[in-house]
């Protein structure tokens, strides 16, 4: 099992960053880079996981089998495969929501 790796900058505070096949299932994260084909990324932005969009693992199938997702814009599966390629970094507020 793949643990998310802190990032430090000059000033900044500690943000951990990991693949969304690896995010806890009881923390959000922001989506910060997809590392796929141009046309796998315009579909994936289509069903709501884009750059900066807000994503969940609600559960993982078993079996290496695909996580149920959940986006400010609805519930859905995607691959564990493609989720390997999503790269979040998790968020201060359990909900999502950013804090002030």
């Amino acid at each position: 099992r793949e643990l998310p790796l802190p990032l430090l900058g000059v000033g900044e505070p500690r943000v951990s960053r990991c693949a969304l096949a690896s995010l806890p299932t009881d923390r959000w994260g922001r989506i910060v880079s997809i590392k796929l084909p141009e046309d796998q990324r315009t579909w994936l932005s289509a069903m709501g996981l884009a750059l900066g969009e807000r994503v969940a693992v609600l559960r993982r199938a078993l079996f290496g089998g695909p996580l149920h997702v959940q986006t400010p814009g609805g519930e859905f599966a995607v691959a564990r495969e493609l989720a390997q390629h999503l790269e979040v970094e998790l968020l201060p507020d359990a909900q999502g929501e950013d804090t002030p």
